[in-house]
């Protein structure tokens, strides 16, 4: 998976940005809601966005086995060493798939992620929906598992011929999973 490093405007070291670098607004310090450079702690901006945009990169972190790890901060020295343009196919032989998330976005403001993380804590569903939509990542809330022994035992009742709905039968629902 390919993610997009951008340079911090403090220091110049490229980094992925994630959610663990947003900060909330400090108002006794006249800041917003920002996010923190992983090297120099230096503060970004929604304004810096342009501009950092404008010079990242992706980067293929998945390596072979034996090779040293992507490093999470890059020196701007060494970039174009880690770099794999996009839309070139294979990359180290790999296909590529990329992660991008609601904070590189131009007019998408870090306080607006923000309360919508605010906005989602303590229910399940505004927080799947925060983790995929805002954060481009799967939501998993642990310990929550499909009781399958139960749905299998609700339908040993239904012994109807094929393609004939039980008289009883209050909803149907109908699913495909087509992926390879």
């Amino acid at each position: 998976q390919r993610f997009f490093y951008v340079p911090c405007p403090h220091c110049d070291t490229f980094q992925a940005l994630a959610f663990d670098q947003m900060r909330e607004a400090e108002p006794e310090q006249d800041l917003p809601v920002h996010l923190r450079c992983v090297v120099c702690d230096g503060v970004i901006m929604d304004g810096h966005k342009l501009d950092m945009n404008a010079r990242g990169r992706w980067i293929a972190r998945r390596v072979r086995e034996g090779e040293d790890p992507v490093p999470h901060a890059i020196p701007a020295s060494e970039i174009e060493e880690w770099a794999c343009p996009p839309l070139e196919g294979r990359c180290r032989d790999w296909q590529p798939s990329y992660h991008l998330w609601a904070a590189y976005a131009p007019r998408e403001r870090f306080a607006d992620i923000w309360a919508r993380f605010q906005e989602a804590q303590g229910d399940t569903t505004k927080m799947r929906v925060f983790c995929q939509q805002d954060l481009a990542e799967p939501y998993d809330p642990g310990g929550v598992a499909v009781e399958w022994e139960r749905i299998v035992e609700a339908v040993r009742g239904y012994r109807t011929p094929a393609r004939r709905i039980p008289r009883d039968a209050a909803l149907v629902v109908s699913a495909a999973d087509v992926q390879g």
